[in-house]
Parts: C-alpha cells; sequence; structure tokens
C-alpha cells in the first residue's frame, strides 16, 4: 500500500512512522509544509501567529499561507493516488481539502494535541476530524468525547518510541562532567500566547529546584524574575539537537520528571516513552491513561506537587530500586508499544475495521 503522510520535517514522530510502514512493506511518502516556502515566510508566519484574528485577517499573509499550503496538498494528493493519507494534528489541512482528498482515498489523523481545548483559529477544525474516516489519539478523553460527538471510528494509539531516535549511550569522562546532573529536562517553554501552560511548566520544575537538576532548552530566561532558584538551572539551547547529543546528555542523569501536557487530559506525554527507550527512568506527572497503560508494570508518578522534591529524590538515592523499573518498564514496552505494532494496529482498523 501507498500511504501519504502529512508530517514536516524535523519532527521525530516522521521517522518512527515512515520507518515503520517500509518494514511492513509499505510505500510512505510525506508532504512538509514548510517546505512549500522559504524561511523567512515561514518564520514570519511563527512570529505572528499570535496576533489577534482580526489583525491577522488584514495582514492577509496567514490566509495566503493557508491557501498555497491546502492547493498544493490536494496537487499531491491527486498526484499520489494514496490508500490512505495520515495526518499529524492539522498541519494547515482546511475542512474543505480534507473532504476533497476522502473522495480520493482513506482520512485518518493522529493527534498529539486536544482539539477540544486548542486552536489558534476562529473556526476550529473539530468538524473536520468528526468527518474523518479515522480518528487515533494518545488520550482516552479524546477518544471518549469523539465517539460522544458522533465519530464511532476513533481509538487510542501508543507509539512506543523509535530505538533509532531513542537509545542509551554510555557517556565517557568528559561527557558526564559536561552534562553529569542527578534531574534533567530538555525542552523549550510553550509559547507566550498560551501563557497559562507556559506557567505550569515553570511550576513543575520549579519544584526540583533544590535538587541536582539541569535544565536545556530556550524561553525560560524571560522568567529569570519570577522563578530565579529554577532558572539558576538553565542552559541555554537556541539550536535542534541531535538525537545522539540529546540522548547523551540523557544518560549522563538519573531521572527524568516528565511534565503533562495541559492539551492532554487523560493520555501519556510521549516522553515518558522516549525516556523508557533512552533508559532513564520518567517520573511523569499522573494522567489516568498511565495507569490503563501501565496497569502490569510499576512506574512511579506525580500525584501532588508538594510532595515531587521527596519523590524524585527516592529514586535518585535508591539505585537498585530505579534501576530495576527501568529495565521492567523497557520489557513491557517493547513487548506491548512499538511503532511497528502500532501502524499494525492503525492499518488494521482503517482497512479490516479491527482492533487486535
Amino acid at each position: 500500500m501507498r500511504i501519504l503522510l502529512f508530517i514536516p520535517e524535523g519532527y521525530t514522530l516522521l521517522n518512527t512512522i515512515r520507518t515503520s510502514l517500509r518494514e511492513l512493506g509499505h510505500t510512505a511518502e510525506h508532504l512538509n509544509y514548510l517546505s512549500f516556502f522559504k524561511h523567512y515566510q515561514n518564520r514570519l508566519i511563527t512570529k505572528t501567529i499570535g496576533l489577534p484574528h482580526k489583525v491577522r485577517k488584514m495582514m492577509k499573509i496567514h490566509d495566503a499561507y493557508r491557501k498555497r499550503i491546502n492547493t498544493i496538498y490536494l496537487e499531491q494528493a491527486y498526484h499520489v493516488k494514496p490508500d490512505l493519507a495520515l495526518v499529524y494534528n492539522d498541519q494547515y489541512l482546511t475542512r474543505q481539502t480534507a473532504r476533497e482528498i476522502k473522495k480520493i482515498t482513506k482520512l485518518a489523523f493522529i493527534l498529539g494535541d486536544n482539539p477540544f481545548f486548542f486552536h489558534n483559529h476562529p473556526l476550529s477544525n473539530l468538524g473536520m476530524y468528526l468527518e474523518a474516516d479515522y480518528v487515533f489519539s494518545c488520550d482516552s478523553y479524546i477518544t471518549e468525547s469523539f465517539k460522544k460527538a458522533g465519530q464511532p471510528n476513533v481509538t487510542e494509539i501508543y507509539l512506543g518510541y523509535d530505538p533509532k531516535v531513542c537509545y542509551p549511550k554510555q557517556p565517557t569522562e568528559e561527557e558526564q562532567v559536561k552534562y553529569g546532573s542527578d534531574v534533567i529536562m530538555v525542552g523549550r517553554l510553550y509559547p507566550t500566547i498560551i501563557s497559562s501552560w507556559t506557567y505550569k511548566r515553570l511550576w513543575f520544575y520549579h519544584q526540583f529546584r533544590n535538587l541536582n537538576l539541569k535544565i536545556y532548552g530556550h524561553g525560560w530566561r524571560k522568567y529569570q524574575q519570577q522563578f530565579p532558584e529554577l532558572l539558576n538551572k538553565v542552559i541555554d539551547l537556541n539550536r535542534h539537537l541531535s538525537f545522539d547529543e540529546m540522548n547523551t546528555m540523557v544518560s549522563c542523569s538519573k531521572v527524568y520528571p516528565v511534565d503533562a501536557n495541559p492539551g492532554i487530559i487523560n493520555g501519556i506525554h510521549l516522553r515518558v516513552f522516549d525516556c523508557i527507550g533512552q533508559e532513564i527512568l520518567p517520573i511523569p506527572e499522573y494522567t489516568k491513561d498511565l495507569e490503563k497503560v501501565f496497569q502490569d508494570v510499576e512506574i512511579p508518578f506525580i500525584k501532588d506537587y508538594n510532595e515531587a522534591e521527596k519523590m524524585v529524590k527516592y529514586y535518585i538515592d535508591h539505585d537498585d530500586i530505579r534501576n530495576r523499573i527501568k529495565r521492567e518498564l523497557k520489557q513491557f514496552v517493547d513487548e506491548h508499544y512499538t511503532p511497528r505494532k502500532a501502524m499494525e494496529k492503525i492499518l488494521n482498523y482503517v482497512f479490516n475495521k479491527k482492533i487486535e
């Protein structure tokens, strides 16, 4: 089968899905809307996305940007004639283009964000998802909500981790000196247009300010006055890391607290699976699906921020317990949640209407 992926370059998800499809004997092609424009054009859109809709409408560039993307999407869909079009979130796809694509092939979405709570356009894409042939999400709340709204072809999918992307490293002495810590976080803050999400992430990692913590990322310095103790732990990172660099940094630490994405209600942050592949202990903020997915294996999670530091310190100090849980988590995920198994599940559902 030929699968057309709507996922930008730079997303590890693209490599994960594309590799898994090819291993299963399918052809996987992808469309990267960023490649339709020059760098400065994409940057202008990024810089102005937070402006009020009326202002963006007057500028006209956002409507023109979306129109060009959808024109190319439709041209390529007619050219490729795939057996399935698989879209991550929305990728600027409009409802009208989605309807046209459905005339050519089956249309499915993998949702990383919750469309009931987050969109950057007055007209939500919720209708597009409700009309899609299939919807896959990493959040049981989305599944329940879509079914209630009349979309029966929805289920949860967890891709696990890609072993070509997330893998343990044996750091050199120099790397251990450079990156060594007990607690690590690698990532940026959310855009300023989502101020409550930004504050929540700051407040979560603020709980570990008294530990040997290192935060690698950008955007954190803006909040130096509000969180001076936390921001002293930040190492500015204004470039993309290679997979190998990322894995080296993580391998120099003991635990990785993972905050819950506010756009995911019950679901599990994909970083949890990445940590398991990197063989560092994830300690995620509690969400309902953690108990569902990891019901047969032990995983620590944070239910109360007031207890977060104490819990993380316990696993830092007890190497034997930490290493046992890491080992058992990896065995469990490698058996039940791999990208290949996830893609088999998606294709089985799309073409056979059957979930194993």
